[in-house]
């Protein structure tokens, strides 16, 4: 039963869901979302000798915070959906494709969170000599 196999996926994905809420609060990246937000909307920001950096690593907290606050709601929407259309296997056959994108949403930002240290965008050279 599609039902079934549903609840399976969002089951499986439940420790990986705890995995990077644990990351997130003990990383304490929300904090310093915020903080770096109020550094950029103090009125002489744009003096301030670090402001490119300071607005780069924004952005990038920015948009991490959105994939994870998304992952998570979405995780808890289709676990209400499931139950919600737990009879109806028509709405299930539509639900179906977006808990398959959210699984491979949740395991790419999963290895993101992983790489996150400046140098992990680098490119680096990989030589294997006999």
């Amino acid at each position: 039963m599609l039902y079934d196999d549903l609840l399976e996926q969002l089951k499986n994905m439940s420790p990986d869901i705890a995995i990077i809420t644990s990351y997130w609060e003990n990383a304490n990246l929300e904090q310093h979302y915020n903080t770096l937000k109020e550094k950029s909307e103090i009125e002489n920001f744009w003096k301030d000798p670090n402001q490119a950096n300071i607005l780069k690593e924004l952005q990038h907290l920015r948009n991490q915070r959105e994939q994870y606050q998304s992952i998570t709601q979405d995780h808890t929407d289709f676990l209400e959906l499931l139950e919600l259309f737990k009879e109806d296997e028509e709405e299930l056959k539509k639900i179906s494709p977006d808990v398959t994108t959210l699984r491979r949403t949740l395991k790419a930002f999963k290895i993101s969170l992983l790489l996150n240290d400046p140098q992990d965008s680098s490119n680096c050279f990989f030589t294997i000599n006999s």
